[in-house]
């Protein structure tokens, strides 16, 4: 039994299908197939139909401190449906330039080599690397992506031994008087509550739903939520830092039309004593999250008129002409940063609704500040006639959050261990963003499938050996 079918849920998925096992996928949200996907900005990034909120059921509540009293806020953006937030994240990939395909006449020959031209120029073959530019926040008609709901679920599917159920809504993971988890109770698309049992219970729901449902699976046995001995389930929530610096430059750039992210520094990546913080990351040159948003990024000449003639003006200037540093970096796991559940608030099935409380670290803000600095410094270096930032504040929004059911050695510090088994349930398992125990510096992703294959290779092979 798989909760979740996202980074971590679709690979697993894959992985204990290959290994001979039979596996239940529950996925709270639909299933789009790539045909379905639109280029419509006010659909995806502002009525939020792949990052489910309010609107649709899911609302969540935010504070800075447990004194504070949590607002109504949409903090957290993740997706509800197969595929989970790898249908809509960036997943940059780079082309060949031009000097690729004409180095032998550009360098001559090399000893002990075969170097040729091509026989085809850049120019040529262009026209079939061009991307559409919708990939951030989008899902890719095409597939191009490499998303868990075209590269890995249908792998698990064509085994035979893979289903995978969509619009069920899971609410508990059930235990027997043992302690052994003996699967989950989920109500489906018509609100119908279903039991499924399973020999394992695996957790790919995210960083978010994952402690939001072992708290709600508390009973005498685990009274404080399950596979919580340590205190430690929805503790030391990370969100990575992240800073914005704009250039509008003298010449087109066209940046809106490429990849999503097309250059990254590394330089500033390790933590330096010099700086006087903890912290590092990297900064990468990225288009914008479309023409709506940045027609509505108030940075940008917050004097000038934000509608009418001058607007339109200012549009054309600059759209096609500007460059988005963004700084990603470490965030400090603290464990008043944390998941709860909001004591009054319900969600759309009656759920308490997740409760975020979150303020971020002296040095997370100063890493943030270093970041911007140094983008700042970088798109003057590159000859922008104009360079706009938004003042660098407290996180209120993310689409990463981490740590919030960490692995580790010592169960009186961690959730589960080094194989993603809980400390405290032998047959539940935990994979997903809130394993990490680092945030890294902003890309989470490739790391959190990395740990999903490890997992699903220890888990066919605990299943082999009759330890499930």
């Amino acid at each position: 039994m798989i909760v979740g079918s996202g980074a971590a849920g679709g690979v697993m998925a894959r992985e204990l299908a290959v290994a001979g096992l039979t596996v239940v996928v529950l996925e709270q949200g639909p299933r789009i197939e790539s045909a379905e996907f639109q280029h419509d900005e006010w659909r995806y990034k502002y009525n939020g139909e792949l990052t489910w909120g309010a609107r649709q059921g899911h609302p969540q509540t935010f504070r800075r401190t447990e004194d504070d009293t949590a607002e109504r806020s949409d903090v957290l953006s993740y997706a509800h449906n197969v595929g989970g937030s790898s249908v809509h994240f960036a997943a940059n990939y780079w082309r060949f330039r031009e000097v690729d395909f004409r180095e032998r006449s550009l360098v001559g020959p090399i000893e002990g080599a075969d170097l040729a031209d091509w026989p085809i120029t850049y120019e040529e073959l262009e026209p079939y690397y061009t991307h559409c530019g919708f990939c951030w926040g989008f899902g890719c008609e095409v597939g191009a992506k490499s998303s868990t709901l075209v590269a890995m679920i249908p792998q698990a599917e064509a085994t035979g031994r893979c289903e995978i159920r969509t619009l069920s809504t899971v609410h508990r993971v059930e235990t027997d008087d043992t302690g052994r988890a003996t699967g989950v109770v989920y109500w489906d698309g018509e609100g119908v509550e279903h039991r499924q049992r399973a020999r394992a219970v695996v957790l790919c729901a995210n960083g978010a739903e994952t402690p939001r449902l072992l708290l709600l699976s508390e009973s005498s046995r685990f009274p404080d939520g399950l596979a919580n001995s340590s205190g430690m389930v929805g503790r030391n929530l990370m969100f990575n830092t992240n800073t914005t610096a704009i250039g509008v430059f003298p010449e087109p750039l066209n940046e809106y039309k490429g990849i999503m992210a097309t250059r990254v520094t590394m330089d500033f990546y390790e933590t330096d004593p010099r700086r006087g913080f903890y912290g590092g990351g990297g900064i990468d040159a990225r288009s914008t999250l479309g023409h709506l948003f940045f027609a509505m990024f108030e940075g940008l000449h917050p004097d000038e008129p934000s509608w009418g003639p001058e607007f339109k003006a200012r549009m054309a200037r600059t759209y096609t002409r500007h460059a988005n540093f963004a700084g990603h970096g470490t965030s400090l796991p603290m464990e008043r940063n944390n998941i709860t559940l909001d004591p009054e608030l319900r969600d759309a099935w009656g759920r308490p609704a997740i409760r975020v409380t979150y303020e971020d670290h002296p040095d997370d803000l100063a890493l943030m500040r270093f970041l911007q600095a140094r983008s700042m410094e970088l798109l003057e270096a590159a000859g922008a006639q104009e360079v706009l930032t938004s003042p660098v504040g407290v996180s209120t929004v993310a689409a990463h959050f981490l740590g919030t059911c960490r692995m580790g050695d010592d169960p009186t510090a961690s959730v589960v261990d080094r194989h993603h088994r809980s400390h405290d349930v032998p047959n539940l398992f935990i994979c997903d963003g809130s394993s990490l125990v680092t945030s890294g510096r902003g890309q989470p992703t490739m790391t959190i499938q990395a740990l999903a294959f490890r997992a699903g290779e220890h888990i066919a092979e605990f299943a082999r050996r009759g330890e499930i």
